[in-house]
């Protein structure tokens, strides 16, 4: 049964890596964008919904060590309460209904409906990302003669799309992709990504 189970996870990585692959072109990292590419591996429309991304990154020196960050304080994180007011009434009842999907549901796939891009066959598309955001600021002990960089892991769910929209790219022959990116080492810096209070470095 494991086996069978490896073989299934094997398969959906080959299909995944099969399809479309995901570059950073950002070389040097100033502010929380970065700059990918994304590329569509197959003969037919692959999309790629960004709407919702979860980002997790550490700061290493050149050895791959971690510069561990002390917390200095916490905010919460975007809410779907902060943007239902965006919308009418009207128009989250009709999605609710449209797609049989919840008040919470709705609100957030029409928040982010329209973060996407449509790859054709055999094409890249760059896009720059908000990808480096926290809900915490914590300060780093760092020397500024050295070189810093970030390693970093991005997923980007869709389960905030409908079914039933899924469904309808499929019959149209366009396929949704579940996205990631591990990056292992991007160079920052560290006076711009970061800035400096008390020969400290916050972020």
């Amino acid at each position: 049964m494991k086996n069978l189970i490896l073989i299934i996870l094997c398969i959906i990585s080959t299909l995944k890596s099969d399809s479309y692959d995901i570059k950073v072109l950002t070389k040097c990292v100033v502010d929380e964008n970065l700059q990918i590419e994304v590329q569509n591996k197959t003969e037919k429309p692959i999309i790629f919904f960004y709407g919702i991304s979860h980002s997790y990154f550490k700061i290493i020196n050149e050895d791959n060590l971690e510069s561990v960050g002390k917390t200095l304080s916490l905010s919460s994180e975007e809410d779907y309460l902060d943007f239902q007011f965006d919308h009418s009434e009207k128009l989250i009842q009709q999605v609710m209904d449209k797609y049989k999907i919840s008040f919470q549901e709705a609100v957030i796939y029409l928040h982010n409906k329209k973060d996407f891009i449509l790859i054709p066959p055999n094409k890249s598309r760059e896009l720059n990302l908000p990808l480096l955001t926290t809900n915490y600021t914590a300060s780093y002990s760092l020397d500024s003669t050295k070189s810093y960089y970030i390693s970093l892991k991005t997923i980007f769910p869709t389960n905030y799309i409908p079914k039933f929209v899924k469904d309808s790219l499929e019959k149209k022959n366009i396929s949704v992709i579940k996205a990631d990116i591990t990056e292992p080492k991007i160079r920052i810096n560290i006076n711009k990504f970061l800035r400096k209070r008390n020969n400290l470095y916050i972020r």
